[in-house]
């Protein structure tokens, strides 16, 4: 966890200085809106497997350099990865939120530089805190008071939490060749993800440790408290409002 705290403050420190110094006084010419407001969506959203959701957020662009987003993602979709009996539940459902600070490259305005090169290529510091919660149902084997083995179905829920850090190059395409309109985001990064599990409302049979060792143990398994490297990489459809 310390690590993670000190490199994200020394991520954001690197940020912040380039971001002051991209501020400079520029002219900027009297057609151009630098203040604009992006609608964003990704209709379907994988990253985090082995579920996936639904993405929708926004952007405000705060001069001709700086650009304020953020995302929020409802995931749902869970692909079969195993074979349930009957009775048998394994549902992941939760949210995300990825609030990120973009630096925007490419373009001069009092230099000259045409308004069709604004708001293309950004390099931004990206967060992100997520929460979801596996619900499970699965027929246990248990001993009765006389050594005889039996099963019942038993109940517990898997919570995951993220912290997210990552620094991320995006790049606006403008699907009429013109910054306006409607157009795709391609970004791609590197950072690191701390996760934390917690095992909740078990059947009386549960041990809350127990469930937490067998997650643990399983080959290359990604159920383990600890930090991940993480890899954003996708795209996203948005539209500039006029």
């Amino acid at each position: 966890m310390k690590t993670f705290i000190k490199a994200l403050c020394t991520s954001t420190g690197f940020l912040m200085a380039t971001v002051s110094m991209a501020q400079s006084p520029v002219k900027t010419p009297a057609d151009w809106k630098m203040n604009r407001i992006f609608i964003t969506a990704q209709p379907l959203t994988i990253g985090g497997l082995p579920y996936g959701g639904l993405r929708f957020g926004g952007e405000l662009t705060l001069g001709s350099r700086i650009g304020l987003s953020n995302d929020l993602t409802w995931r749902f979709l869970n692909p079969v990865t195993n074979v349930l009996d009957e009775g048998e539940r394994d549902y992941t459902h939760g949210f995300q939120i990825q609030p990120e600070l973009k630096l925007y490259f490419g373009v001069n305005p009092g230099a000259g530089d045409t308004k069709q090169r604004a708001f293309r290529g950004s390099l931004g510091f990206r967060t992100g805190y997520a929460r979801y919660n596996t619900d499970v149902t699965q027929w246990t084997f248990l001993t009765d008071a006389t050594g005889q083995p039996y099963e019942k179905l038993l109940r517990y829920t898997r919570r995951q939490q993220n912290f997210d850090m990552a620094m991320v190059w995006n790049q606006k395409i403008y699907f009429n060749g013109s910054s306006d309109g409607f157009g795709m985001e391609i970004f791609a990064g590197l950072g690191l993800r701390l996760k934390r599990f917690q095992y909740v409302d078990l059947s009386p049979e549960l041990d809350a440790d127990q469930l937490r060792r067998n997650d643990e143990s399983a080959m290359f398994s990604l159920r383990r408290n600890g930090v991940y490297p993480l890899i954003p990489l996708g795209f996203r459809l948005f539209y500039l409002l006029p």
